[in-house]
């Protein structure tokens, strides 16, 4: 199989990725609101569920975070000193 190298590819690739992630995630949080109503907050934590949510949670913080130091240390390469002639 070969690798992807054309950029709209790889973009509509990362977009059909996050619709995925998102109707997962809205799947997870219909179960554990289903349960918060039907058992209670202390029977939802003790899902295997909430372990996964609480994870990915995590996860995608720390990839976002990772992301937004990247872009951090990009803008003042870009940003060019106006007092200079």
């Amino acid at each position: 199989m070969k690798k992807i190298t054309d950029e709209r590819l790889i973009l509509k690739n990362l977009k059909q990725i996050r619709v995925l992630f998102a109707i997962q995630m809205v799947g997870i949080l219909g179960i554990l609101g289903y349960d918060l109503i039907t058992r209670g907050f202390s029977e939802m934590t003790d899902r295997p569920l909430w372990f996964l949510l609480v994870i990915t949670g995590i996860i995608a913080a720390y990839q976002s975070a990772t992301v937004s130091v990247e872009q951090e240390r990009k803008i003042p390469l870009l940003i060019k000193d106006s007092s200079s002639p």
